[in-house]
């Protein structure tokens, strides 16, 4: 169950979503993860049998959880009905916050990446895997952070509408080479994202605790504050005590 914390009632640090911790740290969740959202309740909100969430939107895909877990479910390329059988689309997942405040903000999460696949929509491709979005205003209008990819690259990117990518074109502001990271604890990487800035935007990321990757990103006008989220592409993924802090960015 997700636990929404108002500013007045948690410390500031806290802005949003604080999920209680249920199961030992380095295991998955005791039961079964139950649907959250989908992509057909956003789409169909007042369908029969819509599965909606108070604090997530699913655009495209299916998004479950239970206690402080959060699951893709198994990735497939099918049309999702009311309640996610037998297809998910979760070949490609995208769910945001349904509050979109979010400025200068850290995204932080456990991830365990427990595999991934391809469709014949959706064919292997070196950014598959697990991505955060900051700011995120539309599907056109948004800051990417892969911290999970097919290639092993980390990467930074910003996208804008217009253009030939579903509408919108991505500029990469920063990214690396295959990481040499130790090997993740159970299958566990600790993740925090970071953003900050209106007309100078600084975005980190750490990974288990290393700075792995910044970018600045010099814009025209001011960018206002957005939604946060999570992208997987072909990718089977495990998240747990997804957390939303203010703060800024650590370089």
């Amino acid at each position: 169950m997700i636990r929404r914390i108002g500013a007045a009632a948690a410390p500031a640090c806290v802005l949003a979503l604080l999920l209680i911790s249920a199961a030992p740290r380095d295991q998955g969740p005791r039961g079964p993860l139950a649907l959250l959202t989908n992509e057909f309740a956003y789409r169909h909100p007042a369908g029969a049998g819509a599965v909606r969430s108070p604090d997530w939107w699913v655009t495209s895909g299916s998004l479950f959880g239970a206690g402080d877990y959060l699951w893709s479910g198994r990735p497939d390329a099918g049309r999702p009905g009311p309640v996610s059988q037998p297809w998910t689309d979760s070949a490609v997942l995208r769910a945001v916050t349904t509050r979109d405040d979010y400025a200068d903000v850290a995204v932080r999460f456990g991830l365990r990446v427990n595999a991934l696949t391809e469709t014949a929509r959706t064919p292997a491709a070196d950014l598959d895997g697990v991505h955060v979005m900051l700011r995120y205003h539309s599907e056109q209008s948004v800051y990417f952070v892969s911290v999970s990819r097919r290639d092993g690259q980390y990467a930074i990117k910003r996208k804008t509408p217009g253009g030939p990518s579903n509408g919108g074109t991505y500029v990469t502001l920063a990214a690396t080479g295959t990481a040499r990271l130790p090997a993740p604890r159970g299958g566990w990487r600790h993740v925090e994202a970071t953003i900050a800035g209106s007309r100078t935007i600084a975005i980190g990321l750490r990974i288990d605790g290393y700075p792995v990757l910044h970018a600045i990103d010099h814009v025209a006008g001011p960018v206002p504050p957005g939604r946060v989220g999570l992208r997987g592409d072909n990718c089977d993924f495990l998240v747990r005590d997804f957390r939303v802090s203010a703060r800024s960015i650590l370089l």
